[in-house]
């Protein structure tokens, strides 16, 4: 076995341990795990296969490679998103006229959005301060807001 054999054991099974011990964010999970493993696997493969044992910097490429991969394309696989914001601002200002359960459009944080009325609750008119409850893709649930 060559030097090289042996940088790729090191180089995996410090990544894989540093993911254990360091504490990390939630986005940043995984993050060190992958091209650790990846690292195993070229060990794995150098060692019992021979692959591109005279030629390292195939090794790197490879490696390189596979680690951009799995990071950007495989971790959030394990991570599914949500599908939600958080609310900043409560209100917004209905640009058009909708009835309850249909889409319009609302002015929330000087963008314009799509909206749909919560069901149950009174038509809306143009110009109405309305309540954003909550946020479901592009669209915006909204209410109106009630004038005492």
């Amino acid at each position: 076995m060559t030097v090289a054999t042996w940088i790729w054991l090191l180089v995996g099974l410090t990544l894989c341990t540093l993911e254990f011990i360091l504490p990390m964010k939630p986005q940043l999970r995984f993050a060190a795990l992958f091209p650790g493993l990846l690292a195993l696997i070229i060990f794995f493969f150098v060692w019992r296969y021979s692959f591109f044992i005279d030629q390292p910097q195939f090794q790197i490429l490879y490696w390189m490679t596979l680690s951009t991969v799995a990071v950007i394309w495989v971790r959030p696989m394990f991570f599914p998103r949500t599908g939600y914001r958080e609310i900043a601002t409560t209100e917004a200002v209905s640009l058009t006229a909708f009835q309850p359960g249909e889409l319009g459009r609302v002015l929330y944080e000087g963008v314009s959005w799509a909206a749909r009325c919560e069901p149950g609750s009174g038509a809306i008119s143009p110009q109405q301060t309305l309540y954003v409850l909550a946020q479901e893709g592009n669209t915006l649930i909204v209410t109106p807001k009630l004038d005492p």
